[in-house]
């Protein structure tokens, strides 16, 4: 079984308009109102490929019970972690092309909830194949606390898959205990070596071989239309149009794409 997690998730609020008026009164004829975040999105993908996926995180109020009712319609596992706080919404204003989004924080996470939280993940780990984290982090928990989450999984023998950015990203690579598999898109990671990395090959196989990356098995860069650039251990591999990844295959997941240096 897959375990995803998101930990800050969100009601997706999505409003269409032909053009959008600063400072007057817009009118939506249709409304999509979904369970978001970055982590349901991966949840709901793997859901549709027909894997065995479970949804975990923290949800608080109508709109955390709203998440649930909506995994529930679409028949997907969850087990989520009650919090005092509210579950976060968030906006997209589509017009003219163009899309304008309104991100609110989102809830603040107490200590004993975020601790209690990491009891609850090691039961969930007992039914766990391989962990999928992605997205932000909430309020009040430490930019470690994936970390944490990390040496928890490792401790218990699960792969750990990390799609995050900033620095909760940079406490996991800083950490002793290491993902299995990072996601980090090419803006991110010229974000954390503090310099710009370019989809030039040579660009792409400099920065992910920095030190600061050693020990993670799959450090797989998305590079929006331009594919996806991946070093597996000494192997690059280079992805001249998007696909779908194949949690479970690691070893299958660039089965379409060139390999250029072994």
């Amino acid at each position: 079984m897959i375990l995803t997690l998101t930990l800050n998730p969100s009601v997706d609020i999505s409003y269409p308009l032909e053009q959008f008026h600063l400072d007057t009164v817009n009118r939506v004829e249709k409304t999509s109102k979904t369970a978001g975040g970055k982590g349901l999105n991966v949840t709901r993908v793997l859901s549709e490929f027909g894997e065995n996926v479970l949804a975990s995180g923290f949800l608080g109020g109508a709109l955390g019970q709203f998440i649930e009712e909506q995994l529930m319609d679409a028949q997907i596992e969850q087990s989520f972690f009650k919090i005092k706080g509210e579950t976060r919404n968030c906006i997209a204003i589509l017009h003219e092309g163009q899309q304008t989004e309104i991100l609110e924080q989102g809830p603040t996470i107490g200590k004993e909830e975020a601790e209690s939280y990491k009891t609850h993940l090691l039961e969930l780990f007992k039914r766990a194949n391989v962990i999928a984290m992605s997205g932000s982090l909430p309020k009040g928990l430490n930019t470690s606390y994936y970390a944490d989450i990390v040496k928890l999984a490792n401790e218990q023998g699960l792969p750990t898959i990390l799609d995050s950015s900033g620095q909760s990203l940079m406490d996991v690579l800083l950490s002793e205990n290491k993902p299995s598999v990072i996601k980090p898109n090419i803006d991110e990671l010229s974000q954390l070596l503090q310099t710009t990395v370019t989809t030039d090959i040579d660009s792409l196989k400099e920065a992910v071989t920095q030190p600061i990356f050693k020990g993670i098995e799959w450090i797989i860069v998305s590079l929006g239309g331009d594919g996806a650039f991946a070093k597996h251990h000494q192997t690059f591999y280079m992805e001249h149009q998007t696909g779908h990844i194949n949690v479970d295959k690691f070893k299958e997941l660039f089965k379409q794409i060139e390999v250029i240096e072994v």
